[in-house]
């Protein structure tokens, strides 16, 4: 365990800044302004609670009250309850607006005065506690007003000495508020008397100060929840705050990092980096975790017990180059930028592929990572490690593994591709055709419909391996402008959908052939054959082709 990090097995004690401390900021309890929306769903919430036997307080808490003290609206609102579950007040507050002309109250004539089309209050949900996956809080989610409402109780977490996974009992407040992950994430809006609550004592301070910080000792926030990591990274990405120092020491901390890799679930961990990914500040979240070490804590294939280990020594190339690109204007540029400005224009349609550029930019040191491509005989050459990585590590989508996996089996050709395409520029000059167009688009198609980013990823790569970072990336990008400024001059950058003007019918029945895998090496001849003669589309030009090569086909 790194100095200055206190192993306490016994208590979770609160962050020293917490006791040392009293919030200047705390004691303004700052107001809040309502939406008519938010107004409705205060006062009916209210009214709920008054109409049961246990009249329990209602606080919105979390991340709208932070989002609101930070000027942004938010349509999620956690909901905490202090003397009941999340399942009985949302069965209490069901019975309560299905009482006839209950609308009426709120001056809502129908559902259709709410928000249109959606019912006043939605199904419910309830979502139960997962602790093995450190999943710990039970809550009931439903729609009401148009807004995304989560019920739950307050909560205080009890430990013993031999589980760090906790006892879930009714707690204060306070109790509530100090098991939170980040300071700034454990102020509550107490519905009774609207004033904003800072039981930390620390929260509306480091929402001023832009600090990430947790309101109980670091360690033992991560090691009872290590996906707090993650989280903590993510909120300071997206609000551009510091994490503490102590936090980031725990951070640091191997147990902590043993215990991301094997507590939490690696469907969590792909949420989170997803978010991160598609943040406002994916670069410094990326940052941060390589700055932090945790590069091989993330991205590892956990069926495995020994763990491969990816060198991350000259990664900040690779998704700084994808910084430099993104951040690029694509409009307005410079002549030094103009390179990454065709990069971007042609590889970065939109978001989406912005972010799968910075989700292939966190897999470069897997993508270049090289294992023993023999197999034994009769076996199955195995995956590229990366592939295993985003599988098994990631456990992401069927979308994202097909991108990643063409991508790795594509990037050489596309090197050399690119490569020829350059010797055929000097000073910006073309001093000769480079391969020819039925060559480069016979390539796209090949690589099919995610070919930009199998290209990006290309890219990545070689700015990754580049000795000088100055020069060695102007020419990286240099290269990659002229190969696909030569493709959008030839008209290919659509290749992949192009249609060839025959069909397979036409083409056996001038061949007198029944259907059979040489089809598609004669589709192919069609296909390369209009990529030459981009200006010929009668179809019997094509079928003439196929005709006069017909010996390359195997034709039984």
């Amino acid at each position: 365990m790194d100095v200055g990090i206190e192993q306490d097995t016994k208590r979770r004690k609160l962050n020293p800044e917490t006791t040392r401390r009293t919030s200047t900021l705390g004691a303004m309890l700052r107001s809040i302004e309502l939406t008519p929306l938010e107004s409705i769903l205060q006062r009916v919430l209210l009214d709920v609670s008054a109409s049961t036997d246990k009249k329990p307080e209602l606080r919105f808490a979390g991340g709208w009250v932070r989002d609101k003290l930070r000027g942004e609206q938010s349509s999620d609102i956690d909901v905490a309850i202090s003397s009941m579950t999340g399942l009985e007040f949302a069965h209490q507050m069901k019975d309560y607006l299905n009482q006839p002309g209950i609308l009426s109250k709120y001056k809502l004539a129908s559902d259709e005065d709410v928000i249109g089309k959606s019912s006043i209050l939605g199904s419910i949900n309830k979502i139960g506690a997962n602790p093995e996956k450190s999943k710990h809080l039970e809550t009931v989610t439903t729609k009401m007003l148009g807004l995304d409402i989560d019920l739950v109780n307050l909560r205080k977490e009890t430990y013993t000495d031999d589980s760090r996974n906790p006892q879930m009992e009714f707690g204060s407040p306070e109790e509530d508020a100090l098991r939170r992950d980040a300071t700034v994430n454990a102020l509550f809006y107490n519905l009774q008397t609207s004033a904003i609550e800072d039981f930390t004592t620390l929260g509306l301070h480091d929402l001023e100060h832009k600090i990430i910080r947790t309101p109980l000792q670091p360690y033992w926030t991560f090691k009872d929840d290590p996906l707090r990591v993650l989280r903590l990274i993510r909120f300071a990405s997206r609000f551009g705050y510091e994490i503490d120092q102590k936090a980031e020491q725990a951070i640091g901390d191997d147990s902590i990092k043993a215990g991301l890799r094997a507590k939490v679930s690696r469907e969590r961990i792909w949420k989170e980096l997803g978010k991160m990914l598609q943040g406002p500040d994916p670069y410094r979240a990326l940052c941060l975790i390589d700055r932090l070490g945790l590069y091989n804590t993330i991205f590892i294939n956990p069926e495995q017990s020994d763990f491969d280990i990816a060198n991350t020594d000259t990664w900040k190339r690779s998704y700084g180059g994808a910084h430099d690109l993104i951040e690029c204007d694509s409009g307005t540029y410079t002549e030094a930028d103009k390179p990454q400005a065709i990069v971007k224009g042609v590889l970065v349609r939109g978001a989406e592929e912005a972010y799968l550029t910075w989700l292939l930019a966190a897999l470069v040191p897997w993508a270049r990572f090289r294992s023993d491509p023999s197999s034994a005989p009769g076996k199955k050459v195995p995956l590229p490690v990366v592939v295993t990585i985003v599988r098994e590590g990631l456990k992401a989508d069927n979308k994202v593994l097909r991108i990643v996996q063409g991508a790795v089996a594509n990037t050489s050709e596309i090197s050399a591709l690119k490569e020829a395409v350059a010797q055929g520029q000097v000073e910006g000059r073309k001093m000769n055709m480079g391969p020819p167009r039925d060559v480069l688009g016979m390539a796209v198609r090949r690589w099919g419909r995610d070919w930009r980013l199998h290209v990006m990823l290309a890219l990545l790569l070689e700015i990754g391996n580049v000795q000088d970072t100055a020069v060695g990336r102007k020419r990286v990008f240099d290269g990659f402008a002229a190969f696909l400024s030569h493709l959008r001059d030839l008209h290919l950058l659509d290749a992949h959908a192009l249609k060839p003007i025959v069909d397979g019918k036409q083409i056996g029945n001038a061949l007198a052939a029944k259907d059979g895998p040489w089809l598609k090496s004669a589709l192919d001849i069609v296909m390369a054959w209009q990529l030459r003669h981009p200006d010929h589309t009668r179809p019997g030009d094509a079928i003439a082709e196929v005709l006069r090569r017909k010996h390359e086909l195997d034709i039984r």
